[in-house]
């Protein structure tokens, strides 16, 4: 049985998300599985990014943008990783760039982070005017809905 390495992992994750991606519908579920969001009220430093995805792969550009403008890269990333699946140097061009790789994704994550920690900020302090620039993320918590079943 052959190994699947490190590289092979995150090209199924990236084709698995796309597909996710292509089926989520357009319009939210009306609950958050977000931990964070569940416990806060406020979207965590990712919140968005999955929506931000699915908008842009069924072409609406400003809704992935007030999802989460990091949408973009997102999706550049996982369509790279599930292209590369077809090409047999990508094996050895990941192995042979795999700290700078890394380093790249580090700061990206970082990025997200700061962010996060913005937009969750501007919505805590001015909800008002948060709403002109970000999605409030109006759906109803998991907690909410289980204590509004059980009450």
């Amino acid at each position: 049985m052959k190994n699947i390495n490190r590289l092979q992992i995150y090209q199924i994750l990236s084709v698995m998300g796309l597909l996710v991606g292509i089926f989520l519908p357009e319009i939210a579920p009306g609950f958050s599985i977000c931990l964070f969001y569940n416990l806060t009220a406020l979207p965590c430093p990712a919140c968005g990014l999955t929506r931000s995805v699915s908008s842009l792969l069924h072409g609406d550009l400003m809704h992935s943008l007030m999802y989460h403008p990091m949408g973009i890269v997102v999706l550049a990333i996982m369509a790279v990783l599930a292209v590369s699946i077809f090409f047999r140097k990508s094996n050895d061009l990941f192995f042979r760039y795999e700290v700078k790789i890394y380093f790249v994704f580090y700061a990206f994550v970082s990025v997200v982070f700061v962010f996060g920690f913005v937009r969750g900020m501007w919505i805590a302090l001015s909800p008002e005017t948060s709403i002109h620039y970000f999605y409030s993320f109006p759906e109803k918590s998991i907690f909410t809905i289980l204590k509004n079943f059980i009450f």
